[in-house]
């Protein structure tokens, strides 16, 4: 993190690129050189065995990351947990000399190439240190899949725009030889600096969000003298909790779709990874004696923590008990965990502008493909499907403006 509070990823800064432009669109030639090595020198770990073996290397890697997708335990446990959503395991290994630079994690659906985890996580990305170690072992992959799986293709859905992918891909010169590519970012990751503490948190928001915050807490303590919150960490997050909190979840959950933690899988994942140290999980509670009154499942790595799902019970919405759940941990992140900055994720929940500053990186849609007639027309596509909803957004904007003004 940087002395500002913003959050940085790991990167070589003499090769920095900014995050990916909307909607933007490359094609490679010859203008790889500097990653001619790569070809050929990737190895491909294509079972949980393999992984095993790949352990220290990949946990020593990720080491630095805040990101816990990114997590060798994660990662690990998602294979396992996930099996009948992909085709085969595909992890591309880069070492330089016999010492491993990065690592690329995918699973094949069909002809695709997919990040793992890329059904429950926010992003996935390339573990490396710098950005032409990630490049490497995306052109190292590029040319083992052209040699062996015609017509393939590159779907990363869930890319993070301070992420490695995201940034070759702005930049063609690091993108795999003969290659087309289409990125869109989609959807903000608030975040917000909590370094110091609740109370110097508090003080750079707005007059009116500091004084409802404060209000808040006052009134649920009045209320409910007995509430008290708890952070579940490591070994304390058994599967009777991890049920009790997914129940509570899908009871309460109010969004479209289905909750995530119906999923028996999901269930499991988080049950196999909660002592991993690489993820960081925690499990917290909001209870009124022995009543839940909001729960809230996330990481705690790398000094960020990152908010993975929350919910409450509506019957006790007057009291605001999920804003008071989180606030009421800023203090004990802060001095029990290292946590700098709070990291809501993915999404544009308008209770999520109420606790950032409007600092927001953001998630992204990224295809590579080999440059050949069919894979230019579905870059075409894509790019018209982009123009077709950028208008349609603008219309309903038109439209809902339109209505306000006659009423």
């Amino acid at each position: 993190m940087s002395d500002t509070g913003k959050l940085e990823a790991p990167v070589d800064r003499s090769n920095r690129a900014g995050p990916v432009e909307k909607g933007r669109s490359f094609s490679t030639e010859h203008r790889h050189h500097s990653l001619r090595e790569a070809r050929g020198g990737i190895e491909v770990v294509r079972n949980l065995e393999g992984l095993d073996d790949l352990s220290s290397d990949w946990r020593n890697l990720a080491r630095d990351s805040p990101a816990p997708f990114l997590a060798y335990s994660w990662n690990r446990s998602w294979f396992q947990c996930y099996g009948k959503d992909y085709d085969e395991i595909l992890v591309f290994v880069h070492r330089v000399d016999g010492k491993v630079t990065a690592i690329l994690p995918c699973y094949r659906r069909g002809s695709e190439i997919r990040l793992a985890g890329d059904s429950t996580c926010d992003f996935q990305d390339i573990i490396a240190r710098t950005i032409i170690d990630a490049a490497k072992v995306l052109a190292g992959a590029a040319e083992w899949l052209r040699d062996r799986r015609a017509g393939f293709r590159f779907c990363f859905p869930k890319s993070s725009s301070l992420g490695w992918i995201s940034r070759i891909a702005s930049r063609p010169d690091l993108l795999p030889p003969r290659f087309l590519t289409f990125s869109k970012c989609f959807a903000p990751c608030p975040y917000v600096s909590i370094e110091k503490g609740f109370d110097s948190y508090l003080s750079v928001l707005p007059g009116k969000i500091r004084q409802e915050f404060r209000r808040s807490l006052r009134k649920l303590k009045t209320a409910l003298p007995r509430v008290h919150h708890r952070i579940h960490r490591g070994k304390e997050i058994t599967a009777d909790l991890v049920d009790e909190v997914a129940a509570f979840h899908e009871r309460h959950f109010r969004m479209k779709g289905e909750d995530p933690l119906a999923s028996d899988r999901l269930r499991r994942h988080l049950a196999m990874i909660a002592a991993s140290e690489d993820v960081g999980l925690q499990v917290a509670t909001l209870r009124n004696g022995s009543d839940l009154l909001a729960i809230d499942i996330g990481f705690a790595v790398g000094g960020r923590y990152s908010g993975f799902l929350c919910g409450f019970d509506p019957a006790y919405s007057a009291l605001a008990p999920g804003k008071c759940l989180l606030l009421s941990r800023i203090d004990e992140w802060v001095e029990r965990d290292g946590i700098r900055v709070l990291d809501f994720l993915s999404g544009d929940e308008s209770y999520k502008r109420r606790f950032t500053e409007g600092e927001a990186y953001e998630v992204c849609s990224i295809w590579m493909f080999p440059d050949r007639p069919a894979n230019r027309l579905r870059r075409l596509t894509l790019e018209g499907m982009a123009r077709t909803k950028k208008r349609v957004k603008r219309l309903v904007w038109r439209s809902r403006v339109a209505s306000l003004l006659r009423k």
